[in-house]
């Protein structure tokens, strides 16, 4: 629930492994490679996209299994 996942040096958020992203993890490594967001599209359908309308967007990183984002370097 905090939007992180932590790496470690070994197991199944091993550092040398696939990345997972939340939207909050995934905005502050562009801007640590000074990289500013031009467009993002989070991508919810069906039921989820009922869900997101009656809670006002406020889960709609959770609901969205995929985030689009375009980005260009500062």
């Amino acid at each position: 629930m905090s939007g992180a996942w932590e790496y470690t040096a070994a197991g199944i958020l091993d550092n040398t492994h696939l990345r997972f992203f939340t939207k909050k993890s995934f905005m502050k490594m562009l801007d640590d490679s000074n990289y500013r967001v031009s467009w993002l599209h989070m991508s919810i359908s069906g039921k989820k996209k009922i869900a997101n309308k009656i809670t006002m967007g406020i889960f709609s990183e959770f609901l969205a299994p995929q985030i689009m984002i375009a980005a260009i370097k500062d």
